[in-house]
């Protein structure tokens, strides 16, 4: 995990099935956009979402995605404040 304490998320469930659910539990606002990457592990990225940065829990549609590993990875700002891999 990149990442500290003051920008805290949770991703569940995992294994995931249909729906990857990512939930911001840093007590600091987020300050910009939040952008979401899904890359598999050859490096090519299959997801690219942005949200509001009030939203503190966000639900990623990944049932297109086949089984296997991906990384998630969030930026805000240009900064890489989250990365993490799950399995399908």
């Amino acid at each position: 995990i990149i990442g500290n304490t003051i920008k805290s998320w949770v991703m569940y469930p995992v294994p995931v099935r249909d729906v990857l659910n990512l939930e911001y539990q840093g007590s600091v606002a987020i300050s910009g956009v939040i952008s979401i990457f899904i890359q598999n592990i050859h490096g090519y990225i299959l997801l690219r979402n942005r949200f509001s940065s009030l939203k503190r829990t966000i639900q990623l549609p990944v049932n297109n995605l086949g089984r296997g590993i991906y990384d998630i990875r969030i930026v805000i700002n240009n900064e890489i404040v989250w990365n993490q891999r799950f399995v399908k």
